[in-house]
């Protein structure tokens, strides 16, 4: 099926991320030129739930989000709006919010030692991170059933000793969802200077659910001091068993050691779901093994959502730009389905209903191609965010099996004359 977007559609589209009818956007321009609000806690403190700020190109001080807000950079890539910091300790409204950061990048070499984003104990809501590039770590700990991260088209870049606990990236909580899609971690290497031993890539809490697509995960090297290479997938212990699905062309590969036992690739406790992904542990004087964990079971995938054109960039946010065409592609089947949503919200797994949001596009059938328009409005409309998720019946069984989860950026553009 090929279809360009309806207009109606394109209506939803370009109010994303949707917002209350009062909801506003806020300006923010380090250079006082184009808004009085020149860092953006000025603009979350006149912020209402809904609104987006949107951030122009330059260099801005740490804020801490305190709103269920949308931030976007205005600039051409994700380097054009550096902020020092994030705490994300969202608490108005404290259930049910909606968050995004969007074509920005956080901290730099100068904040050695902090967390450029963390938050904790977070309540119900979703936090989506695209297009983002992060110097140093990330720490989301979601404190209560419902709190969903989503990170795609990003990069996180730890330096020695950075993230929290020996980890670049630590995120979820007892039954929170995680979505990591088309973003390259990489751990800390070992360095004799500061004393650090290799770092991993990923910390998975207990009890959580995720799934990683089309994705990089890196455990660093320990080659410049005696010790063992990092591992890319780790977990917090097994108190409580986390749910992983690896697929579409994802690669976790354990860190290397001169003098040491080679980083594991998965070292977790839980259920593994395998699918399209490359399984690779560290070499060392003992070698790293691809599964550290003997309680981890490696589960066939039966079902995978591709797209075209096929994203595994992973080096900056990849965009959907007018006059594009986006594809996506079950394997063909009876009864088979594609939904879009045009929201914020995380496809729930298990469930027929996947979205919570009313602006659902679904499509029956094994393939789907949407035409991107231009914007009617005439000016750039950034950082829309699209998710898709496809399912087949089995006529056998009449099992429903879901796909792995897909998100896309859409930049509308104006038609030039």
């Amino acid at each position: 099926m090929r279809t360009s977007l309806p207009s109606a559609i394109v209506a939803v589209i370009l109010t994303v991320p949707l917002a209350p009818a009062s909801a506003h956007d806020h300006i923010v321009d380090a250079a006082g030129l184009a808004s009085p609000h020149t860092n953006i806690a000025a603009a979350m403190a006149v912020a209402a739930p809904g609104d987006r700020i949107l951030v122009m190109p330059g260099d801005y001080p740490a804020f801490q989000f305190s709103r269920g807000v949308h931030i976007h950079g205005l600039g051409d890539g994700p380097t054009d709006v550096r902020i020092a910091r994030v705490d994300y300790h969202v608490s108005i409204p404290s259930i049910g919010y909606d968050t995004s950061l969007t074509n920005v990048e956080i901290g730099s070499a100068q904040t050695l030692g902090e967390i450029p984003i963390s938050g904790n104990e977070l309540p119900p809501g979703v936090f989506v991170l695209d297009g983002v590039i992060v110097n140093g770590g990330v720490f989301l700990g979601g404190g209560d059933d419902g709190f969903a991260a989503m990170i795609t088209n990003s990069v996180v870049r730890a330096g020695s000793g950075e993230g929290f606990a020996g980890v670049a990236v630590h995120v979820g909580g007892e039954n929170c969802r995680v979505d990591i899609v088309d973003t390259a971690i990489w751990a800390w290497n070992d360095d004799v200077t500061t004393g650090h031993g290799a770092g991993a890539g990923l910390r998975l809490v207990g009890g959580t659910h995720a799934t990683i697509t089309d994705s990089l995960i890196v455990g660093g090297d320990a080659t410049s001091m005696p010790g063992n290479g990092g591992s890319a997938i780790v977990d917090g212990g097994p108190a409580h068993p986390v749910h992983l699905r690896l697929d579409g062309n994802t690669a976790v590969i354990g860190g290397d050691a001169s003098n040491g036992v080679g980083g594991h690739a998965v070292d977790i406790a839980g259920t593994v779901s395998l699918g399209a992904a490359a399984i690779v542990p560290g070499t060392g004087v003992q070698d790293g093994v691809g599964w550290a964990n003997a309680g981890p079971t490696a589960l066939p995938v039966s079902l995978h959502l591709e797209t075209t054109p096929a994203f595994f960039a992973a080096e900056r946010g990849v965009a959907i730009e007018s006059g594009d065409s986006w594809g996506l592609h079950l394997p063909a089947g009876p009864m088979s389905a594609i939904a879009l949503s045009f929201d914020l919200d995380v496809p729930v797994p298990h469930t027929a209903t996947p979205f919570a949001s009313p602006f659902v596009l679904f499509s029956i059938g094994s393939s789907l191609t949407v035409d991107i328009p231009a914007s009617p409005a005439g000016h750039d409309i950034p950082g829309v965010m699209v998710f898709a998720q496809g399912w087949v019946r089995d006529p056998a069984s009449h099992v429903l099996f879901e796909s792995n989860p897909v998100a896309a950026r859409i930049d509308l553009l104006p038609v030039l004359p």
